[in-house]
């Protein structure tokens, strides 16, 4: 993504939500890059009885490697993670328009809560 430039990445890496454990790779046998998840977790939350919510900030397969699990694999992991360091839920703001990440996510539970609107403004040229 061009979202995701080095100073996104320093940023992230500074974010008070940030966990080094909870950034998942995946490198393909010839040691490409192929599929990543990063996720945040909070401090722990009077809401959740002293637990903590996390959310999944950013997940992505490369196109050649997407419908193989890759996806389902990230999540799980990151799930798992997260439950060990004391999340009660984890949640994503996933985009309506997107059915493949929709069916990765609905394929380890996660379910539509809402459906935010969307507001684009576009740039006088």
């Amino acid at each position: 993504s061009a979202n995701m430039t080095a100073e996104w990445r320093r940023s992230t890496l500074r974010h008070p939500r940030y966990v080094k454990g909870l950034n998942l790779v995946i490198v393909a046998p010839d040691g490409v890059l192929v599929g990543f998840c990063v996720c945040w977790i909070t401090p722990p939350l009077p809401a959740l009885a002293g637990g903590r919510l996390a959310q999944v900030e950013l997940l992505g397969v490369l196109p050649g490697y997407q419908r193989t699990g890759l996806a389902r694999a990230l999540l799980l992991e990151a799930l798992r993670r997260a439950k060990a360091m004391g999340a009660q839920e984890m949640e994503v703001d996933a985009e309506s328009y997107n059915e493949a990440s929709q069916g990765a996510y609905a394929s380890v539970g996660f379910r539509p809560a809402f459906e935010a609107p969307f507001f684009p403004r576009r740039y006088e040229t």
